[in-house]
Formats: C-alpha cells, structure tokens, sequence
C-alpha cells in the first residue's frame, strides 16, 4: 500500500495460540489505510505458517523473517520500512477490545497538528481467567498502572511525565518525529520499550490520553508472578543498561525536562534492578551501577545519587533503603536459603523443609 496513514508493527515469536486473534483484531479495523508489518523472530512454533497464510489473503500485510534476535530487533526492523503517517506497535498474543482504534485515534490526531502521541486504556487479561497469590495481585498493580486518570490533550511536563507509562503497545506516535529524531529501540536488552519511550518523550511536546480501554493486554501464566517472573533471571542490571543507553543518546541535546527525566530513569533503574535481582546477583548489581555513575555527568541529576554511588554510600540511596525493606519483608514471608549444608525453605520464619544438599 502506498502512503498508509498507520503502520501496524508486530513482532513475533512463537505466539500461534493467540496469533489469529491479533490479526484479525487488526486487519478488521474499520479503518482500511493501513499497513501490518509482521516481522516473524525465528518462531519455532506455527506462527510463521499462519502469517504467510494471512498474508496471501490480504496484501496490507507486509511479512518479514529472521533469525531470533529479540523484540527490540524486530521493532526496529519495522520501523526501517515503515511508511504511515503515525506508527503503531501490537504484541502478537495481544489483541484490540474494538474495531475502530485507529479511526479514533486519527481523528484526534486531525484535530491536533502539534499532537506527538495519544496513549489509550488497557485490559488485562490471562488465558484461565483465574489468578490466585502473587499473580492476581500483580494483576491488580498492572491494571491500576494502565488505569488513565488523564484525559485530553496536555503538554508534556514533570507531572505528566511521571503518569505516563513506558510501554509501546498501548500508543500511536507519529513518524516523523521518530524519524527526525532517529529513535529507536535497545537491541539485545531487555525493557526496550523503557529506551524507546524515554527517547520519545524527551523529544514530544504534547500527549494526548484517551481514557477508553482500546488494548487487550495477555499476562502470560510465566509472566504474572510478580517477583517470581525476574527472579528467575540471571540477567543483570538490564534497566540500568537501557539507562545508560538513553543517557547516551541524550546527552549532546539540551531540554527543560533533561535532568528531571534521567533523573527518575535512574532512581527507578536502581531501585527495580536491585529489588528484582536474585540474591547472589544483588551485589553485582551494585557494583554495575558504581561503575557506571563514572560515565555520568552529575550536575544531569537533580540529587547526589551519583556521588554516592561513587562512593558506595548505599545507605544513603532512598531507592536502595526501600529495595531493601522490601526484601526483608519478602524473605520475612516465605525464602530459601543455604544453613549448615542444607538448603532450608521458611514460610513466616518457621522452617518449612530441610532438604541436603550432599
């Protein structure tokens, strides 16, 4: 299709149970002059079979394979081909609540030439519908995260920036300040949609937010654990890797919100790497940002945050004392730890299970 108003971009990785229904949540907008750029990340699963399917029978989809390398890949090969006026991105095992998204959504963006970005609601859902312990309260905090207590049109500012969430999937931007502006998405990281936001909102200067619930978000069984989910990575100190990704890109522009936007970027960096860090990888974590505050200019941030990690004051880190609270109270509830040889399992501080280690 030639001069699309959206560009839908959908990154795929073996979601064939929940694929069809994305599609045709999709392809039955109401609004017609749209291109879906489907870039399949190496699925072993049936995805890509059903994609050359879809894309047989209709020709606004655009299909891409490659070799597994990750959403932020995939994102960012979309976006290199992308041609609509305004970009949309839509999780392959999500699905839009209503069929006319997009025509919403243009409208508003006609009755707003300096409009840089409309976020819209979200709908959490789960494949059972039952959600029992730390999944239904990580339900809970998500749906109250995406809950819109906004509405209208606004100028970006500290306020705004702080009730606005990271995510992609739930907004529709216009191209050509991605373009202008050449952002893009952290490759080999995980939270790439944190680097692709702080970006973009760094260069917007009004945001509208549409109150209505328009996005079907999918928890993953695997992914509602709260705690659980990071807990089970041996991954280190990603948020804080995409910082410095931002921090990088930033760093030659001046604007009003600079210092507060790395600032917060920072403190919620530390705070969620430390916090979501299995034990033995917490320390590591610390000595990650230590080094890493070497590399930041300290007049950018509008507390000692890098002195004292400089100087390895973690009791004097207000996002470092509450992780760490936390924790506590965590571990105070239910943790597994090494005594005497064996590893020993307390719920409420009442030994559980003993199990040998020899």
């Amino acid at each position: 299709m030639t001069n699309p108003k959206v560009s839908v971009i959908i990154p795929v990785y073996n979601t064939e149970n929940e694929l069809c229904k994305c599609l045709d949540s999709v392809l039955n907008q109401t609004e017609k002059e749209i291109e879906i750029i489907c870039v399949n990340d190496g699925s072993t699963d049936k995805s890509l079979s059903l994609l050359e399917k879809y894309a047989r029978k209709d020709k606004r989809i655009i299909l891409i394979n490659q070799k597994n390398a990750g959403v932020g890949v995939a994102r960012n090969t979309g976006l290199k081909i992308a041609q609509g006026q305004f970009i949309s991105f839509i999780d392959s095992d999500d699905y839009f609540l209503v069929l006319d998204v997009y025509e919403r959504i243009l409208k508003v963006f006609s009755e707003f030439d300096d409009l840089d970005f409309i976020e819209f609601g979200v709908e959490n859902y789960t494949k059972s519908h039952i959600l029992k312990g730390s999944g239904k309260k990580r339900l809970k905090n998500d749906t109250a995260y995406f809950s819109l207590r906004l509405g209208g049109l606004f100028n970006i500012s500290e306020d705004l920036f702080l009730r606005t969430t990271v995510t992609v999937w739930n907004k529709v931007f216009r191209k050509s300040v991605i373009t202008k502006y050449n952002i893009y998405f952290p490759e080999g990281l995980l939270f790439e949609d944190n680097g692709f936001f702080y970006k973009f909102i760094f260069r917007s200067k009004k945001g509208y937010y549409y109150k209505d619930k328009l996005y079907g978000r999918f928890l993953r069984e695997n992914s509602i654990m709260g705690l659980c989910i990071s807990k089970k990575s041996n991954e280190i100190a990603n948020r804080l890797k995409v910082l410095y990704e931002v921090y990088q890109y930033i760093e030659k522009e001046y604007s009003p919100l600079r210092s507060f936007i790395i600032t917060e970027f920072l403190k919620i960096a530390l705070r969620e790497d430390y916090l979501f860090a299995k034990r033995r990888n917490k320390p590591k974590v610390l000595e990650y940002a230590h080094k890493l505050s070497f590399n930041l200019n300290p007049t950018w941030f509008n507390t000692d945050i890098i002195e004292h990690l400089r100087k390895k004051r973690w009791r004097k880190i207000n996002e470092l004392r509450r992780s760490r609270k936390i924790t506590k109270f965590l571990e105070a509830i239910f943790c597994v730890k090494k005594e005497n040889g064996n590893k020993v399992i307390r719920v409420f501080g009442i030994k559980i299970k003993s199990i040998s280690l020899t």
